[in-house]
């Protein structure tokens, strides 16, 4: 349960920053 929550919020994360750069 907890790993899933990490990869939810790494992904977000994730997404934000490749936003971020484009």
């Amino acid at each position: 349960m907890a790993s899933k929550f990490f990869i939810y919020k790494g992904g977000k994360l994730k997404m934000k920053q490749m936003n971020f750069r484009m």
